[in-house]
């Protein structure tokens, strides 16, 4: 029965805005293959991030993000699946890279200051390399938070380790979710900025 699905849908026509799409980037239109796609499918791609990220304003921005490196990977379409289905594999692995980026700060920030390179297994070479990596890694966050004034520090801290949502932070500092979204913005902007010193 699901081979059947699939075949209904290998036969049915593309939507306009993907026919649109690969018309424009047939003729080397990159800019209005992007704007027929954002057109044809921005709405769910945007559904989709709130759907895996949780949070309005981030999924917006994850959004902006995935059709930035839709528009550079577009000139490189292969045509091995539609349109959609390749816009949702960059979609899902942007979702995925910035939970993960979330989950490895949130490592970092619980990980103890006392693991030493003896707890290494001494039988596998690559367990100590990984070892300092991540206590060279550890290190550098925690020195980047600290340049950070008190007020940025909490914000990363509260979102990236607590994991709280930008109402709760909202509601702690009495102020609009969207001025804690803007400032988490800028807070993330200057630990970056630190960090590739």
């Amino acid at each position: 029965m699901r081979g059947l699905f699939l075949d209904m849908e290998n036969q049915a026509a593309l939507p306009p805005w993907e026919e649109k799409a690969l018309a424009a980037l047939d003729a080397g239109e990159i800019d209005q293959a992007l704007n027929a796609l954002v057109a044809g499918c921005g709405q769910a791609i945007f559904a989709y991030c709130i759907a895996r990220i949780g949070d309005d304003a981030i999924a917006n921005d994850v959004a902006q993000e995935i059709f930035v490196a839709i528009w550079k990977a577009l000139p490189g379409f292969r045509r091995e699946s539609s349109l959609r289905t390749w816009i949702f594999v960059i979609a899902h692995n942007r979702c995925a890279k910035h939970r993960g980026i979330r989950g490895r700060l949130r490592q970092i920030f619980c990980s103890p200051r006392d693991t030493t390179v003896e707890e290494a297994q001494p039988d596998l070479s690559n367990a100590l390399e990984e070892v300092v990596i991540k206590q060279q890694q550890a290190e550098q966050v925690r020195r980047a938070l600290g340049k950070l004034k008190h007020k940025e520090r909490d914000m990363i801290t509260m979102y990236y380790m607590e994991e709280l949502s930008l109402e709760t932070i909202a509601a702690r500092y009495s102020v609009s979710r969207e001025t804690v979204r803007q400032q988490l913005l800028k807070a993330q902007q200057k630990f970056k900025q630190i960090m590739d010193f």
